[in-house]
Order: structure tokens, then C-alpha cells, then sequence
């Protein structure tokens, strides 16, 4: 109602709009009428109808348009006022079904209600009627049930006893499989470790191979040191021919035809990059060690056989790997009594029955021959496995009486 009555107050204050409009825009037309007749007064009495009839169809058709507007307006307020009382309409019905909705909601829990307490009521009376019949037991059912239930705590009794019995064993089965699980657990650890100790016995091997060739390779090569250049010389080409040339000027006579056909068969390389001074037995000499890398064992047998005899000092080439380890030998002869001031200790790899080994000879620094002393399988390539071999220095056969083994 209150919305109704909005909307005609509204329709009311447009309306008086309108008509102020109107009023407004036929004042406006009279003013222009009479501004016209005021300028015409010379005008004929034709000439001042038609001004009039003119100025009156401005009038007629400003009122016209005023009055279509105010028509127009009016219908649009009219349809709009029907949408919204339909609206109005359409809310106050959708609340009306909610209302509808609760009510029949509330119904049904009042239903459900009333049903539960009905129910709570039967358990009750049943309640009641049981208790009235234990309260209706005689003394000799009591004395009866007594003994039920007496039998029955007894059992009860047997039950718990049976059943701290099996906890206590469970707990035994519990501590033996913790048990088994650390002897499976130390099992596994000492099985990892058998397995890690003979990778690296395999490892092991496979690098005392890759050092037993290397040393092999060294068995056929040939050092020479301490040969005098006289200068500084840069170049190897220059290097190796005077080289040769020294060393085949102290070669015998009877032996350089020898020399030769050895030299061919043999490749030289410079162990340096030029010429050093050096102090060489009390005198100042320009050296680089020479290495001759001969074809076979049986070759650089003969070719170190005639450079000894002409003078000149030789040694082994080791592997730079084994270096460390070859003076721990030297050390090793002389902590065996061998070796000491008076003596040389020889050191040199040798093939004995098809395996490489390192053998330690020692003779009188005065002369003689060679003494054997022991001799040394080749240690791993590798120095991270020497940990490996149990006592790595350990000779693997030792002389038991002075003697010789060449």
C-alpha cells in the first residue's frame, strides 16, 4: 500500500511537471505573438490575420506535443508501476511457500519427537518390569547366581593368568627375533664387507697387472746419466746425436759394429727439455738423462752390457708410480743387514718362471759379485690399494743362505 501510494505522489509531482512545462512554452509563444503584432503595426489587416493564424498554429502545436508528452510519460509510469506491484506480487508469494515449507518442517520434527519420547517411554516400562523381577528373585536364585558368577571369575581368573602367560612369552618371541635381526643385520654388514674385500682383491690384482706391465715396458728401456754435454744445448735432434756420438766413442773397438746394429733397432728420447749443469765427481758437467728404448729384454740386456763396459752409468727407468716404492726397498735391504756403508745395493726388475718381480742384489762397493737378497712382487697400480696387501714391503722370497741368483 505504502509502495502505491509512493507512486502516486510520484505520478502527481510529474504531472505538475508536465503542466509547468506547458505553461512555460505557451507563455513563450504568446510573448513571441505579441513581440510580432508590436513590430507589425503598419501591417495590413490580411497580413495581421495570417501573423495571428500563424502564431496561433505555433500555440496548438506546442500544446499538442506538450500534451503527447505528458501521454507518453503517464503510460511508461503506468507500465512501470505494474512491474513492480508484479514483483511485489511474485516476493510476497515466494514468502508465502517458504513459510509454507517451515511450517511443514516444523511438523514433521514435532512427529519425530513425539516418536522418541514415545520410544523412551517403552524402554523405561521395560526397564521397570525388569527390575521388578530381580527384586521378585528368591534367596536360592541369589545363592545360584553367586555361584555363576563365582564359576565365571574363576574362569576369568584361568583366562588372565593364560594370558600374562602369553604376553611374557611374546615378549620372548619379541627380544629372539630382535635378536635374529641383529645376528641377519651383522650378517649382512660382515657379508658387505667380504664382498668390498674381494672387489678389492680383484682390484687389486687387475693393478698389480697394470704395474707388472709397466715395469715389463721398463725392462726393455735403458737410462743413461751423467753424460757431459759441455753447454746448454736446447734442441733433441742436436741432444740424442751427441749423445750417441759420446757414448760410441768410449763403446771397445770390438763392439761398436755391435753398437750399431743395436742403435737401429732402438729409439732414443731426451728426459728433459735441455741440457743442466750439474756437479758430477767434483767437477761442473752439462747433463740431461738419455733413455734408449730397445726392441726386447735380450736386447737392452746387450746394449746396457757394452755402455757399462765403455764407463758409462745406467739405470732402470722406473715407472714414476713405483718410484716410492722401489726406495722402501733400499730401505727394507739395509733394515736386513745388507747394504750398509760397504755395500751397493742393485735394485732392477727381472721375469722369473713368467712373472715380473723386483729383485735386491748387493755387492762390495771394492768389487765382486752381486749378492741376491730378496725379491718383491709389483705393488698395485693404484696407491689407494697397497692398504690391501697385508705388509706391503714384505719380500715375497727371501735368500736364506749368501749366494747368488742371477
Amino acid at each position: 500500500m505504502a509502495g502505491r501510494l509512493r507512486s502516486c505522489k510520484a505520478s502527481e509531482f510529474e504531472i505538475g511537471e508536465l503542466f509547468e512545462r506547458l505553461i512555460k512554452g505557451l507563455r513563450q509563444e504568446m510573448s513571441g505573438v505579441l513581440e510580432g503584432i508590436e513590430r507589425s503595426r503598419n501591417l495590413s489587416l490580411e497580413d495581421m490575420k495570417g501573423l495571428l493564424r500563424i502564431s496561433l498554429e505555433a500555440v496548438v502545436g506546442s500544446v499538442e506535443s506538450m500534451m503527447s508528452g505528458i501521454s507518453d510519460e503517464m503510460a511508461s509510469d503506468r507500465k512501470k508501476r505494474e512491474g513492480e506491484e508484479r514483483k511485489r506480487d511474485e516476493w510476497a508469494q515466494g514468502l508465502e511457500q517458504r513459510g509454507v515449507r517451515e511450517r511443514k518442517k516444523r511438523d514433521l520434527e514435532g512427529k519425530r519427537l513425539e516418536e522418541r519420547m514415545r520410544r523412551i517411554e517403552e524402554i523405561e516400562k521395560e526397564r521397570g518390569k525388569k527390575l521388578a523381577d530381580m527384586e521378585r528373585l528368591t534367596e536360592t536364585d541369589r545363592s545360584e547366581q553367586d555361584k555363576v558368577w563365582k564359576r565365571a571369575d574363576d574362569r576369568l581368573t584361568k583366562v588372565e593368568e593364560r594370558l600374562e602367560q602369553a604376553s611374557k612369552e611374546r615378549e620372548q618371541i619379541g627380544e629372539r627375533l630382535l635378536e635374529l635381526e641383529r645376528i641377519e643385520e651383522d650378517y649382512r654388514k660382515e657379508e658387505a664387507e667380504r664382498t668390498m674385500q674381494r672387489q678389492k682383491i680383484v682390484m687389486t690384482k687387475e693393478s698389480e697387472k697394470e704395474m707388472e706391465g709397466k715395469v715389463g715396458v721398463a725392462m726393455e728401456e735403458l737410462k743413461i746419466l751423467d753424460l757431459d754435454f759441455g753447454k746448454v744445448i736446447v734442441k733433441r735432434e742436436e741432444i740424442v746425436k751427441g749423445a750417441l756420438e759420446m757414448i760410441k766413442e768410449n763403446v771397445k773397438l770390438q763392439d761398436r759394429k755391435e753398437w750399431d746394429w743395436n742403435v737401429q733397432r732402438s729409439r732414443i728420447y731426451v728426459l728433459g727439455h735441455q741440457t743442466k749443469e750439474k756437479e758430477f765427481e767434483g767437477r761442473k758437467i752439462f747433463t740431461v738423462p738419455i733413455l734408449i728404448k730397445c726392441g726386447s729384454v735380450g736386447d737392452k740386456e746387450r746394449m746396457e752390457k757394452l755402455i757399462r763396459n765403455a764407463g758409462i752409468r745406467v739405470s732402470v727407468h722406473w715407472p714414476k708410480e713405483l718410484l716410492g716404492y722401489v726406495k722402501g726397498i733400499r730401505e727394507k735391504v739395509e733394515g736386513m743387514g745388507s747394504g750398509g756403508r760397504d755395500e751397493f745395493v742393485r735394485v732392477r726388475p727381472v721375469k722369473q718362471d713368467g712373472v715380473v718381480l723386483i729383485r735386491a742384489d748387493v755387492r762390495k762397493k771394492e768389487g765382486g759379485r752381486f749378492r741376491w737378497v730378496a725379491d718383491w712382487k709389483c705393488p698395485p697400480m693404484n696407491k689407494e690399494l697397497w692398504t690391501v696387501v697385508n705388509d706391503i714391503m714384505r719380500p715375497g722370497w727371501i735368500a736364506v743362505e749368501l749366494g747368488n741368483r742371477n
